[in-house]
């Protein structure tokens, strides 16, 4: 029993740290990508839309199936600096950056 409270503890720790990391972010609209931005994009055949924030992986907001990733991640990295427009190559896929918000 006390095994699955510090486990329990800890998961509630790391998810105060993980909404306390959402909440600091930069939530103004962006133009150029970077940590707090929204982006809709193609990733070879796929469209994705896509938060730069904390590793939360896939959730639903209003309908639309968004990716939460860290500014670490290989794909946030290959898109910061980026703009609406621009295309790109990851690992071995044609990718265009459709919006920046």
């Amino acid at each position: 029993l006390q095994t699955e409270q510090k486990r329990l503890d800890q998961q509630l720790l790391h998810i105060i740290a993980q909404h306390k990391a959402l909440y600091d972010l930069n939530h103004d609209p962006h133009i150029v990508i970077d940590e707090g931005s929204t982006i809709e994009l193609t990733l070879g055949d796929k469209h994705l839309h896509v938060y730069i924030g904390v590793a939360l992986g896939a959730l639903v907001h209003n309908d639309i199936h968004w990716q939460v990733i860290s500014e670490i991640s290989p794909l946030a990295q290959a898109i910061k600096g980026k703009k609406a427009g621009e295309s790109f190559n990851f690992q071995g896929k044609k990718c265009q950056i459709i919006a920046v918000g």
